[in-house]
């Protein structure tokens, strides 16, 4: 008989992880929850918790293929990010 195993948990991570992972501050990213525009997550016994694989996918969201950075939603940690002048 051959045997059947169950699909692999995804990985948790804790909210400090997942800052750290976007560049963001923990506060930064509890506002994120609070207003809805950030990834999905779950509490367990108090404790909130995201699955890896729905930063990845709200992250995803985020992302913009236009050149002038303008963005109509999503989270987006490096926003407010400024590029260097360039000499050319």
């Amino acid at each position: 008989m051959a045997m059947v195993t169950a699909p692999p948990w995804p990985v948790f991570m804790r909210t400090r992880e997942v800052a750290d992972l976007l560049g963001l501050s923990p506060r930064t990213l509890e506002k994120h929850r609070t207003s809805g525009t950030g990834p999905k997550f779950r509490k367990v016994g108090g404790c909130v918790i995201y699955a890896l694989s729905d930063v990845e996918a709200r992250t995803d969201d985020g992302a913009t293929f236009k050149t002038d950075g303008r963005r109509t939603r999503g989270l987006d940690p490096w926003a407010n990010a400024t590029q260097p002048d360039l000499p050319f």
